[in-house]
């Protein structure tokens, strides 16, 4: 397993009222800055989405975009992070509204409740990941252990807009049941014809990549 070793950060929030917004790079938006601590810690997983600083555009919930040349997603700590004349700031998840690294073609949007799900593109269906990264032990943390087992979760939702999405277990059953009844024998025979293991994500998406969920597209 990666071993990923990073500063950990003490956050101090700046609060601000709704409808007041601190400036981000010459944009209107909401930021907490980071504040460095003396002892470093040692995680054992990947709390990022990717460790390495990325090209990104972000739209934040007040409708105001910027673009910054290096920002990663912390998915322990929910915020976006972003480097900026030096200096590492991080705007909370729940604060923005689009993310899109355009290299890597990876796009994430907020619901309502400020989560954050990765769009994926399967086919004609749009498939929706929640990643969740909590530590295993945090007691371990509290006592000062340097290493960090963290513990990454995923979960998949079926929808074309991130405000009505369904959720879809990684199981045969659920994802033949998101289908329409015509369709899911076919389904079912070609998981079974390619033994796909719903547990895997590439298998998982393949079965959308090759059939459409819409009951009028011609795609079975």
């Amino acid at each position: 397993m990666k071993k990923v070793i990073i500063l950990w950060f003490v956050l101090s929030v700046l609060k601000v009222n709704a409808q007041s917004y601190l400036p981000i790079n010459g944009v209107d938006g909401v930021y907490t800055k980071m504040v460095k601590v003396e002892r470093k810690l040692e995680f054992e997983g990947e709390p990022y989405f990717k460790e390495d600083w990325a090209f990104a555009k972000v739209t934040l919930v007040n409708n105001k975009d910027y673009v910054t040349k290096q920002a990663r997603i912390n998915f322990l700590t929910k915020q976006l992070e972003f480097i900026e004349q030096g200096t590492v700031l991080e705007v909370p998840l729940k604060a923005t509204k689009v993310v899109l690294f355009p290299e890597a073609g990876v796009d994430f949007e907020t619901d309502q409740q400020g989560v954050l799900y990765q769009k994926i593109k399967a086919g004609e269906n749009i498939i929706w990941k929640n990643v969740t990264v909590t530590m295993k032990d945090q007691y371990s943390y509290l006592a000062g252990k340097n290493v960090i087992l963290l513990n990454p979760s995923n979960s998949y939702y079926f929808g074309q807009d991130v405000q009505n999405l369904k959720r879809i277990k990684q199981n045969k059953k659920d994802v033949i049941n998101i289908y329409p009844p015509e369709k899911r024998k076919i389904a079912e025979e070609f998981i079974k014809k390619n033994q796909l293991n719903m547990a895997d994500e590439q298998d998982f998406l393949k079965v959308f990549q090759e059939f459409s969920v819409s009951e009028n597209s011609d795609s079975i």
